[in-house]
C-alpha cells in the first residue's frame, strides 16, 4: 500500500496521472461519434403487483383486481405509493417501495410497457393486467431516446480521455527512463541453459 502511494505521488508529479484534458478535446470527441451516445427511451418506474396465476378462474382474477383497484384508490387519496408497495405488493421489489429503476421497452410484458411509456412523470396508472397479475404503475422519471446530451456524458468522456492520455504519457516516460538507465544483465550458466 505504501509503495502504491509513492508511485501515485510520483506519477502525479510527472504529470502522468489525471492529465488535464482541454474542453475542446472532450467536445471534439463527443462530436466525432454521436451514435456512440445514442440510447433508447427509458422510464424509471415503481409498481405494485397483486399476483394471480394466468390460469386462475374468473373469481380469483376478480378478487385480485378488486384488491389492486382498492390500493390504487387509496394511493390517489393520498397514501404513499412506496409504503403501499411495501405493504401489499407480491413482487420482489416490494421491500424497496416497488422500484424497478430505469427500464427500456421489452423489459416488462407488453401490456406493462404500453402503459409505463405512455404515463406522464409522477402519474399513477389504472390497474394493468399482465400474465403475472395486476399492476399499479408509477413513473418517477422519463429519459427520451436519441443521442445523450453532451452535459450528461462529458465526465465519462473526460475520464476515458484522461486514462488514454495517462497510458501514452507513462509509455513515453518509461521509454525515456530506459534510455537514461544503465542496464546490465547477469545470467549464470544454469539460466543460459534454460
Amino acid at each position: 500500500f505504501k509503495k502504491r502511494v509513492y508511485i501515485d505521488e510520483y506519477l502525479k508529479k510527472q504529470g502522468i496521472s489525471d492529465p488535464e484534458i482541454p474542453e475542446e478535446n472532450i467536445k471534439g470527441f463527443y462530436d466525432s461519434s454521436p451514435k456512440a451516445y445514442s440510447r433508447e427511451e427509458s422510464v424509471k418506474v415503481s409498481h405494485i403487483l397483486i399476483k394471480v396465476d394466468e390460469n386462475a378462474g374468473p373469481k380469483e382474477k376478480k378478487k385480485a383486481r378488486k384488491k389492486a383497484e382498492k390500493i390504487r384508490k387509496e394511493i390517489l387519496e393520498s397514501k404513499d405509493f412506496a409504503e403501499m408497495a411495501k405493504k401489499h405488493s407480491d413482487c420482489n421489489s416490494a421491500s424497496g417501495g416497488g422500484g424497478l429503476r430505469y427500464i427500456q421497452k421489452g423489459y416488462m410484458p407488453e401490456e406493462f410497457d404500453k402503459v409505463a411509456f405512455s404515463l406522464d412523470k409522477g402519474a399513477v396508472s389504472e390497474v394493468v393486467e399482465t400474465k403475472f397479475g395486476y399492476h399499479i404503475i408509477k413513473v418517477s422519471e422519463k429519459t427520451p431516446g436519441g443521442v445523450a446530451p453532451y452535459h450528461e456524458v462529458r465526465d465519462f468522456i473526460k475520464k476515458f480521455l484522461q486514462e488514454d492520455e495517462s497510458k501514452k504519457k507513462l509509455a513515453e516516460h518509461l521509454a525515456k527512463l530506459k534510455e537514461k538507465a544503465k542496464i546490465e544483465i547477469f545470467l549464470d550458466e544454469t539460466q543460459k541453459a534454460e
